[in-house]
C-alpha cells in the first residue's frame, strides 16, 4: 500500500472508539476519510489536524476500504478566526456542508478544491456572510454543470429573464411550469453574485436572507434533480 501526502481541509471530525477520530477531509483528490490513532489532549498537534476547518498536509495510506490511515501531518492554518464569532462559525459550516452534499468520494476536484479554499478562508473576514455562501453556491452549481445564469431567456435569446428551470434562464412567456420566479431585483442580484470574480465585489451586496434561503432551495433541487 503507497504513502500519499494530501493537503485538504477538514469537513467533519468523529470521535471513534478510545483515542481515535475519523476525519473527512476535502482535497485536490476529492473527498476522503481518514482515520487518526493517538488522540489526546496532551497532543495538541493531533488535535489540531483533526478538528473541522483545519487546514493542512496529511501523510496517509489507502487500505482495501475507503477508509485512508493517518501516518503524519502538518498544520498549516487552524482557522482560528472561524471560531470567534457564530456568523464565521456557521458560513464555515454552510461551505463544508455544500461540499458534503455535493461531491462523491474519491471522486478528483482540483479546481474545486482551489475554489473551496480560497472561501473558506474568507469566511471569517465578511461581518455578514449571506453574499459569500450565494455566491459559493452558484460557483458548484456551476461547477458541476447544473446551472447556467443568463439575462436573457435561453429559449428565445432576446427576453430578460427571470425565472430559472433545470438550471437554465427563462423569461415569463417561455417560463416552463413549476420553474423558479425571482423578482427584479433578485435576479439583478442573482447576475452580479453569479458573475462575481472578486471577494471585494460581494462586499459591496446586501442579499437578504430569505434570498440565501431561496438559492439554497435552488443548490438542493439541483442536486437531487
Amino acid at each position: 500500500m503507497h504513502e500519499e501526502r494530501i493537503e485538504g481541509i477538514v469537513l467533519r471530525s468523529q470521535d471513534y472508539k478510545e483515542r481515535h477520530r475519523i476525519i473527512t477531509l476535502f482535497s485536490p483528490q476529492g473527498i476522503i476519510s481518514l482515520i487518526v490513532k493517538g488522540i489526546s489532549r496532551k497532543n495538541a498537534r493531533l488535535l489540531a489536524l483533526t478538528t473541522p476547518f483545519s487546514h493542512g498536509e496529511y501523510v496517509c495510506r489507502q487500505g482495501r476500504s475507503e477508509l485512508w490511515s493517518f501516518l503524519d501531518g502538518t498544520l498549516l492554518n487552524d482557522h482560528l478566526t472561524l471560531r470567534e464569532n457564530l456568523k464565521s462559525l456557521q458560513a464555515a459550516g454552510t461551505l463544508a456542508n455544500a461540499i458534503l452534499a455535493s461531491q462523491m468520494a474519491g471522486k478528483p476536484a482540483p479546481a474545486l478544491f482551489v475554489l473551496y479554499k480560497s472561501y473558506h478562508k474568507q469566511a471569517s473576514s465578511f461581518e455578514d456572510p449571506i453574499a459569500l455562501l450565494i455566491s459559493f453556491y452558484l460557483k458548484l452549481l456551476k461547477h458541476e454543470g447544473l446551472l447556467s445564469v443568463s439575462p436573457h431567456c435561453s429559449s428565445c435569446g432576446e427576453n430578460t429573464a427571470r425565472f430559472l428551470f433545470h438550471g437554465e434562464s427563462f423569461c415569463p412567456t417561455h417560463a416552463p411550469l413549476n420553474a423558479m420566479v425571482f423578482s427584479d431585483s433578485e435576479w439583478k442580484d442573482l447576475l452580479l453574485l453569479d458573475d462575481a470574480q472578486h471577494f471585494s465585489s460581494l462586499r459591496t451586496l446586501s442579499p437578504p436572507p430569505s434570498f440565501l434561503q431561496k438559492i439554497h432551495t435552488l443548490f438542493l433541487s439541483r442536486l437531487n434533480h
